[in-house]
This record gives structure tokens, sequence and C-alpha cells, in this order.
């Protein structure tokens, strides 16, 4: 192992001696002298000792030295700037320490590491000044936690989060080595869309290159990753609220389903009472002391999670998860299609309006609207145009409105061009594939 001969290398040295010293804890020259030699650079204590006097007495490199007791220790310091004497109530310095606790990795690496002089002057004045003691206390009296078994969070190498982070939020695309469930690696380029937090892991929202539906790539699992200088694909109209809805990460497929249990528990009934699904949730008792939930979910295996969780003390009679595979053409209250009614009007007003095209003289003739008479025949027109109207109201699509061409065509090939529609915008719409599977 070489000992430090040249000024290049002597220069390089400094710079690994700069990295070694933390910010927020002191570390002696015995430390670092440990941590250097692993690194490759053998150097004797004392010459050490003489260049971290050097560093801590040049103030641009804003390094402190503690010479109160030996062995001296030395850490980093923030640099002079306008928060440097920031004065802050103690409501305002708990606020902000909390901030910085809660919303680590939900700012950009340059908003939080602009910011963290002001999370540093906060818990500054939380804990030293007196005055600031109730508040200083709360922190120790709220507390978040998950109903998950507890584990450690993955590591997320801190340039990964950064450069993923700026990505997103100056809208440019980046080139990322992803990582898959079986190891298998691939380098991509993507869109960066969004960052959601899931419990302790965090996923980066993006559109690949030359697809038009959303993945979910675990941010832990981008072994590198580079920010490109082009414009990225960002969907029309997207909203995370309503893409986390329906997308459900890992644990569903966006679909609904229509959950009914009979059960014994009042304890139970105490806490769907208290905390309800949502607010079609229906919960009664019966006269024999039976209560009968009724429900409309998302269809995700967490469902199943909650079951096992009450299984052992809910006293289940019954238990029965029925799929919703249209969940819009279904009502809530009672898991019936909602469309039903409009479909019998939809069978009547085809049967009306077929007749009354004709009467206004389609080209196909009619054989046997003669037996109605002109004033039948009128009847029927006007009962056509007027369920016609009814439906508008109501929002159904009418076949007349569909142009003569397809009127004329007839019922079969109304719903063809129905079908057709329905596949274009089945094609169309982002469809959410989910997270990758743990």
């Amino acid at each position: 192992m070489a000992r430090v001969s040249s000024i290049s290398q002597e220069a390089l040295l400094i710079i690994e001696i700069l990295k070694l010293i933390p910010r927020n804890r002191l570390i002696t020259a015995s430390e670092i002298r440990n941590s250097l030699f692993s690194a490759g650079y053998d150097i004797p204590i004392r010459t050490l000792q003489r260049y971290l006097k050097s560093i801590s007495e040049t103030e641009s490199l804003h390094v402190e030295c503690d010479s109160r007791s030996k062995p001296y220790g030395y850490r980093r310091s923030s640099p002079k700037s306008e928060f440097a004497d920031l004065k802050l109530t103690p409501e305002e310095s708990l606020l902000l320490s909390l901030a910085g606790q809660y919303l680590q990795y939900l700012l950009p690496t340059t908003i939080s590491t602009s910011l963290s002089q002001v999370f540093d002057a906060a818990r500054d004045q939380l804990f030293s000044h007196p005055a600031a003691t109730p508040a200083a206390s709360w922190l120790n009296k709220v507390a978040l936690v998950f109903t998950s078994i507890p584990t450690l969070p993955p590591e997320i190498k801190p340039r990964i989060f950064s450069i993923a982070t700026e990505g997103l939020y100056r809208n440019r695309k980046l080139e990322i080595n992803y990582s898959n469930k079986n190891g298998k690696q691939k380098v991509s380029v993507v869109s960066p869309i969004a960052l959601v937090q899931q419990d302790l892991r965090i996923y980066l929202v993006c559109r690949y290159a030359a697809y038009e539906d959303l993945r979910n790539l675990a941010l832990h699992r981008i072994m590198d990753i580079r920010l490109l200088d082009i414009e990225a694909d960002r969907p029309k109209d997207f909203r995370l609220a309503d893409y986390i809805r329906h997308s459900n990460f890992n644990f569903g497929t966006g679909k609904k389903c229509r959950l009914e249990i009979a059960f014994r528990s009042p304890v139970l009934a105490l806490n769907l009472k208290e905390t309800p699904f949502n607010r079609e949730q229906k919960l009664e008792k019966d006269a024999d002391g039976v209560f009968h939930l009724d429900v409309v979910l998302d269809d995700t295996t967490q469902i199943d999670g909650w079951i096992a969780l009450w299984k052992d003390n809910a006293e289940f009679l019954e238990i029965r998860r029925t799929p919703i595979q249209d969940h819009a053409a279904m009502k809530e209250d009672g898991g019936k299609p909602a469309s039903l009614w409009n479909i019998s009007k939809l069978i009547l007003f085809n049967k009306l309006i077929f007749i009354g095209l004709k009467i206004r003289g389609s080209p196909t003739g009619c054989r046997n609207t003669s037996r109605f008479g002109k004033r039948g025949r009128a009847r029927i027109y006007s009962s056509a145009l007027s369920l016609s109207e009814l439906l508008r109201e109501e929002g159904e699509t009418c076949p007349c409105e569909l142009g003569p061409e397809t009127a004329e065509s007839g019922p079969e090939d109304l719903n063809a061009d129905a079908d057709q529609d329905e596949r274009e915008h089945l094609d169309d719409r982002v469809r959410p594939r989910g997270a990758e599977a743990l």
C-alpha cells in the first residue's frame, strides 16, 4: 500500500478525508485513519492530524474542530446563509421538524437539500430553547404505526433517489437499469410520472418508451440511472389520486367485487360501524342477532387479509365474494344491474324506431305497416321520439342519433358499431398493470 507522495494524490486524499467527516456527529482522527486505510490510503496519524488542522482552519471547507477534550473531534458545519439567524417560534419549529421527518422521500432531493438548513435550524431551536420544551416533548407523544408486520425499509441508493426525483421534478426522461423480481436486469428509457410511497417501499410510476400503459417500479430495484435531456411523455389529464384508486399497488388489478358476510360478533359490528369500508356500506342486524354486511370494494388480496384477521373472533356464518365485471353498470346499494330498466327501454325503442324509420321512407320499405293506418303510424313514430328524449335525459345513447346510414342498417349493425367503439376505447385507455410483484 503506497504512501501519499504526489500533489494529485494529496488532493485526492483531502477529498477522501472530507467525505469521511460527518455532519451530525463528531469523528476522531483515528476513526478517519482506519477508514482511509480500508480505502487504500496508508497515512501516519500525525500527518492526518496536520491535514485535519489545516482543513478545520480553512473557512470555505466548513469543518469544525471540537478541541475541548482529547481526542479532538471533527464534523462538517453548514455554510453561513440567510437561515443561520432564522428565528422560529416553538410551534413553527415543531411543524418543520415533523415535515422534515415524514417528507423525507416525498420531496425532490434538490428541494430537500435546499431546505435542510431550515429543518436543522428548526430542530436546533426546538431542543435548545427552554420555552420550546412542550413542543419538543410532542415529538415523543405522536407516531405513525403500520398495521403490517414491522420490517426494515429496502435500501435506496441516494444517487438513485436524487436523479429519479430530479427527472420527475423537471419532467425529463430517465435511462434506468432495472432488476425485476427474478433478478433479470434490463436497460430502458422511461418517462417518470409520479412517486408513491406504500408503507416502507417507494415506487416510481413511469411509462416505458413506445408504450402507452403505466408501470410501477420499485425504486430500490433500480441498479443505475441517468438523467436525459428529453422531455418526458406525460399522459394528458393524469390524476395521481385516480390512478392510485384504480391500480391498487401490489394488491389488485382495479376490478370490483361485492362482499356479503353474515356474522355474530358485536365487536366486529361496532368496528364496521365506527370505521366503515365506504359510505355505501350496508350493515344490518336481523331478529336472530346475526349481522349482515353488504359492500362493494376493490377486489384485492387485502380483503383476504382482513377476513383472516377476524376469522377467529367474528363468528362468520357465511362469506360471499362476487366479482363485478362492469362496476359502472351496477348499483352499489343493491348490487343489481342499474341499466336493467334502460335495457328494456332500449329494446322497445329499437322496435319503435325501426318501424318509425321505415314509415319515414326507408329505402327498404315496410310491407306490414299499412295495417297500422296513417294515424297509427304517426303515433308509433311519436312514441319512438318521446322515448328517445327520455333516454337522452338519462344519458343513454339513442340509435337515431348515430346518423341515417347507421340507423337504416338495423339493430344488429348498431350493436356491432357499439362493440367496435368499445374496443377502440379500451385500446386508447391507460391500463395500469400494477406494481411489480414482491
